[in-house]
């Protein structure tokens, strides 16, 4: 990752961080907030 401009520490935090990845971040939270997040942005305010 040193090539592309990373820092070492950088790179620590994401070899601690992508382990994680797929447990925090699943798929069908995911889905569930980009739903929550598309209803909301369709809202009209009250006039």
């Amino acid at each position: 990752m040193r090539d592309n401009g990373f820092s070492d520490e950088a790179s620590q935090a994401l070899a601690v961080m992508l382990p994680f990845w797929g447990y925090a971040f699943n798929t069908s939270h995911t889905a569930g907030y980009g739903l929550v997040a598309s209803g909301d942005s369709t809202i009209d305010p009250e006039p």
